[in-house]
């Protein structure tokens, strides 16, 4: 029990204190859409999700957790974002006994653009589109009544259209999930660590194959669900190239088994969220909703989303 606990430990003092990662050759940086997140659960508690993300966005925040999901489910999410900007994402987790898969899809973009000429005659109309595919696998390293280890990996593959052009890429993450259970308050504990975006960049089709790089990020988290109340609490790290550490914090408070309320604080941002749980013997219905502040938007952003288990 003693070396995933100092194993755990090693990797958090790396991340939490290892200089920045070295500037990046290609001609930018991609997919800043990321920083957004994915589903409104994970937005309400401040994007302190890598260990208790035990759905379909488990292929996102972390794809060990996708083994903690417990039951199949379709999930999906949308969001207006900023200047007529949408977000959306569908995901599937399929778990079976030790081991679980997962897939989803990603968009984030605008349509509609106006192309006018010098003279502001109109000329027609293009989009923007950033998309993100993942096919993800978490299995149990070790399982009993009081611990357990998960591995995952999730690969990405990104397409980026925008007037006429096109990029595409590939990148992979992986994660590990360590899980206590009956200790002491908590009936639940977990320490996560996750690095996405591994060897991550895209290449568009103009002239001279121009590359923009994705940034790589680190996650380290923990996380616990008391035993006395209904209350979870969740602490990430996050470090992406060239950027310092960024703090993630949430806690969700369950009222009767159905309604859930949610704060998190996301670096200099706070969030907040509701959720309701209809639960039937063999289909449950979750919906999610969340609202954060955003340095473009002055209004904020509003996520929904919506779960089915069976």
């Amino acid at each position: 029990m003693k070396f995933p606990v100092i194993f755990f430990t090693i990797i958090f003092l790396i991340l939490l204190w290892s200089p920045c990662f070295p500037e990046s050759e290609c001609g930018g940086s991609a997919a800043a859409f990321l920083d957004i997140g994915i589903g409104a659960r994970a937005i309400a508690m401040g994007k302190a999700y890598s260990g208790i993300a035990h759905d379909g966005t488990a292929l996102f925040w972390n794809p060990a957790a996708l083994v903690h999901a417990g039951k199949t489910e379709i999930s999906a999410m949308h969001a207006f974002v900023f200047e007529d900007r949408a977000i959306n994402y569908a995901a599937f987790a399929y778990p079976m006994s030790g081991h679980a898969l997962g897939a989803g899809w990603v968009r984030f973009g605008v349509s509609g653009i106006q192309e006018r000429d010098s003279t502001g005659q109109l000329l027609g109309e293009f989009s923007d589109s950033e998309n993100l595919f993942m096919l993800g696998y978490g299995g149990s390293l070790l399982s009993d009544a009081y611990k357990s280890i998960s591995l995952g990996t999730t690969i990405r593959f990104y397409y980026h259209s925008l007037y006429g052009y096109h990029a595409s890429g590939w990148a992979g993450d992986i994660g590990a999930v360590l899980t206590l259970y009956d200790q002491g308050p908590a009936k639940r504990m977990s320490l996560s660590i996750v690095t996405q975006n591994i060897g991550g960049d895209i290449e568009w089709n103009t002239p001279g194959n121009l590359k923009d790089n994705i940034p790589m990020t680190f996650r380290f988290g923990c996380s616990a669900e008391l035993v006395s109340l209904p209350i979870a609490l969740a602490v990430d790290l996050a470090r992406q190239e060239n950027r310092p550490v960024r703090f993630h914090s949430g806690i969700e408070y369950v009222y009767r088994s159905i309604l859930p309320f949610r704060i998190g604080f996301s670096h200099k941002y706070l969030s907040t969220g509701i959720g309701y749980i209809v639960e039937s013997q063999k289909t449950d219905i979750i919906f999610d909703y969340a609202f954060t502040d955003d340095r473009i938007s002055d209004k904020g952003l509003h996520f929904f989303s919506i779960g089915v288990r069976f």
